[in-house]
C-alpha cells in the first residue's frame, strides 16, 4: 500500500446503516440514561459492522461523557486491541463516533434541562 491517504479507511457506509435507527432511538429517549444506553448500543453495532468478529466491544468499553470535550470515552482495554487501535488511527472511526456522541449530547442536554417533561412522559406510558 502507498503511504498517505491510501492507508485511510472510511467506515461511513457502516455509519449510514445504523444512523437512522440511532437517531430514532435518541428522539424517543425518555431519560438521560436512555441516551447513554442508546449511544453505547449504537457504537457497539457500528463496531460490529466495522470489525466483524475481530474485535468484541463490551458494554463497558464505551461511555457517553456529555461534559467532556470529545463527548465519549473508549476503554484502554479496547484501545489496546490491535485491530481497534489500527482502525482508530487510520480511519474515520473516531470522527463517526464523535458525531454520534454529539447527537447524544444534544438529546442528553435537552432531557437534562426538561426533567418535568421527562417525568410526565414516563408517567403517561
Amino acid at each position: 500500500m502507498i503511504a498517505g491517504m491510501a492507508d485511510f479507511d472510511s467506515f461511513t457506509k457502516h455509519e449510514h446503516k445504523i444512523i437512522h435507527h440511532y437517531r430514532d432511538q435518541l428522539n424517543h429517549a425518555e431519560s438521560v440514561e436512555d441516551v447513554r444506553k442508546f449511544f453505547v448500543y449504537a457504537v457497539r453495532e457500528l463496531c460490529g459492522l466495522v470489525f466483524e468478529d475481530r474485535v468484541n466491544v463490551d458494554y463497558e468499553d464505551v461511555q457517553l461523557k456529555p461534559q467532556s470535550a470529545s463527548g465519549f470515552t473508549i476503554s484502554s482495554q479496547l484501545k489496546n486491541r490491535a485491530a481497534f487501535r489500527g482502525a482508530w488511527g487510520s480511519s474515520d472511526l473516531k470522527h463517526i463516533i464523535g458525531r454520534m456522541a454529539e447527537s447524544a449530547r444534544h438529546r442528553f442536554r435537552h432531557l437534562e434541562t426538561s426533567p418535568e417533561k421527562t417525568r410526565s412522559k414516563i408517567k403517561g406510558h
